[in-house]
């Protein structure tokens, strides 16, 4: 048993152990938890989807395999998990159109997240060739964020800000496209600076505004 999983799992002085919390097959602790899902990341930062092994992912955590694969049935769920737990997004409503989009690029994010764009970079490059994965990526991260951004665009319609006739799917994929050129093919790999983010938007926003 691990340093990670013996330290959560000790016994009191009357030898019994503590319970599991959460549902059947979690890790035995948020501390555990965590540890394999930074492993996660820093993994697929380094290595990508394809090089991604689950007994380095153990071996990095300081936990048993058998720990991971009592709350992850496979390394696709596992991958999932770890991006959604980095991706702390939080539906933007700032009441115009360009504060949410600037929300959604992350012209105002901090630096509390360092391992988020690479991790995207790798798993978006990666998915093209996996259709199993890029399907359940789409369910589990895209078509949320889609749905909300399809919500900022409609707002706008509301408000009189974006023209009625504005195609929402056209929108949101000029806003995604920017991100993932920027991702893909720029070498920073990352999004740019939020002078760039902000002129971006506005020239987005300039072109669906209402007369």
């Amino acid at each position: 048993m691990s340093d990670v999983e013996s330290a959560e799992a000790a016994p009191d002085l009357l030898g019994r152990r503590p319970p599991l919390p959460g549902r059947p097959g979690r890790p035995r602790s948020a501390r555990a938890e965590r540890a394999i899902l930074d492993a996660t990341s820093d993994l697929l930062i380094e290595r990508g989807f394809q090089g991604l092994i689950v007994e380095e992912v153990a071996e990095r955590a300081g936990v048993g395999k058998a720990t991971i694969y009592r709350r992850w049935s496979s390394k696709d769920e596992l991958v999932r998990t770890a991006v959604c737990v980095h991706d702390d997004f939080v539906p933007p409503d700032t009441g115009s159109v360009r504060g949410d989009f600037l929300a959604i690029l992350g012209a105002r994010r901090t630096s509390a997240e360092p391992r988020l764009w690479p991790m995207m970079a790798r798993i978006v490059g990666e998915a093209i060739g996996n259709p199993a994965f890029l399907g359940a990526y789409w369910d589990a991260v895209v078509r949320p964020r889609r749905a909300i951004g399809t919500a900022i665009i409609r707002r706008g319609k509301a408000r009189g800000e974006v023209r009625p006739d504005v195609d929402e799917e056209l929108v949101l994929d000029a806003l995604v496209g920017f991100v993932i050129y920027r991702l893909l093919v720029s070498p920073e790999h990352t999004l740019p600076a939020t002078s760039v983010v902000e002129e971006f938007v506005d020239t987005l926003c300039r072109g669906i505004a209402a007369p």
